[in-house]
């Protein structure tokens, strides 16, 4: 006569202790997109990582943007402007109580942060920068990626095409609020700018104001 086989002895439990140590595998459905390489900057990209060393050169002018809006405040800009890796300039505040940039909310400040950041460059006679920003129309308007169709974007599409002799501009587009040090900076900027109370517009023939040294 046959015994059955026994249950719940030596073998089975080894056994079960092997199916929890060991989990099944599942395939990668990213395996054929590049090997371990690929894996990598995929779930950098998933998870918004681009470390510090991979994105700040510390080398020529380099220069951090934001903006930024708060419900029943107003618009705010802040920029940093960093020469050979070290900080020769930063400004935040609000922005001038213009209506195309208060209609726009942040990207009203963001725009503003990068117009005066070149308008930097232009009086210190800055051959070229790096902008770092956030918000990715800043350079599709810039490049023509985007259209200029509001007031406010053909004003800024417009001032581009107007210091684009003086400034080369090279853009690099960053992850928000993912500890980027520079971009954490001028967003607090941008956000105590935006608390604040916005001062009218200088007149169209104002000499642009002179930066502290």
């Amino acid at each position: 006569m046959r015994r059955a086989p026994r249950r719940g002895g030596l073998a089975s439990l080894c056994e079960a202790r092997r199916s929890v140590s060991e989990p099944r595998s599942q395939p990668d459905p990213r395996a054929k997109r590049g090997g371990h390489a690929q894996k990598i900057k995929d779930y950098k990209s998933q998870i918004g990582i681009s470390y510090l060393w991979e994105v700040y050169r510390d080398s020529g002018v380099e220069i951090d943007v934001d903006g930024a809006w708060v419900e029943g405040g107003g618009v705010g800009y802040g920029l940093v402007i960093r020469r050979e890796g070290k900080e020769v300039y930063r400004a935040g505040g609000p922005v001038p109580a213009d209506p195309d940039l208060m209609g726009h909310r942040q990207i009203g400040g963001e725009i503003y942060a990068v117009v005066e950041a070149l308008r930097w460059c232009v009086r210190h006679k800055v051959p070229a920068c790096t902008i770092y920003h956030d918000y990715e129309g800043l350079e599709a308007w810039a490049t023509g990626r985007w259209k200029a169709r509001t007031p406010l974007t053909k004003r800024y599409v417009d001032f581009l095409q107007r210091v684009r002799d003086k400034v080369q501009i090279t853009w690099v587009k960053v992850p928000s609020h993912r500890g980027h040090h520079w971009n954490e900076v001028v967003d607090e900027l941008a956000r105590r700018g935006a608390a604040q109370v916005s001062v009218p517009p200088p007149p169209p023939d104002a000499p642009p104001s002179k930066s502290p040294e």
